[in-house]
């Protein structure tokens, strides 16, 4: 289970298929919902677009309108994600097991880079010097 907030008002939590939605800081909530079966482990969103991340199975899911209707994020993203921040309206970072980290701008993915073991992805570090960077499916160093 997850919790994000646009604003004290507005506020999502987001679990085992479904997102609940509050717009008066959680006296009353919206429930809808999300796709599959996926148990959904994070939520972020930029004005009226929302990004979930699930597991078992894994799902990558995007919203338009505040979470009334999704769609998944086709396989080219990847997978295997368990988390999502944004760092602004324009760029977010996904993260998931075995140290994965990709990060979009405007919602594209531009990079994928394989950390050291030991790395806190959940913090999005900027990477550390010596790390590999896959660029269009191609290693860097």
């Amino acid at each position: 289970y997850a919790i994000w907030a646009n604003s004290p008002q507005d506020i999502y939590v987001v679990g085992k298929s479904v997102v609940l939605h509050s717009t008066d800081k959680g006296v009353t909530w919206t429930r809808r919902s999300l796709p599959g079966k996926s148990r959904h482990v994070s939520i972020w969103g930029t004005g009226k677009t929302l990004f979930v991340v699930g597991v078992f199975p894994d799902v990558f899911l995007r919203s338009d309108n505040r979470g009334k209707t999704w769609t998944k994020i086709t396989r080219r993203l990847g997978s295997g994600f368990t988390g999502i921040r944004g760092v602004s309206k324009r760029e977010m970072y996904a993260y998931g097991r075995k140290g994965k980290l990709s990060r979009f701008l405007r919602y594209r993915k531009l990079l994928t880079e394989a950390f050291d073991e030991g790395f806190d992805a959940g913090q999005c570090q900027r990477p550390r010097k010596g790390i590999d960077r896959r660029v269009n499916g191609r290693v860097r160093q």
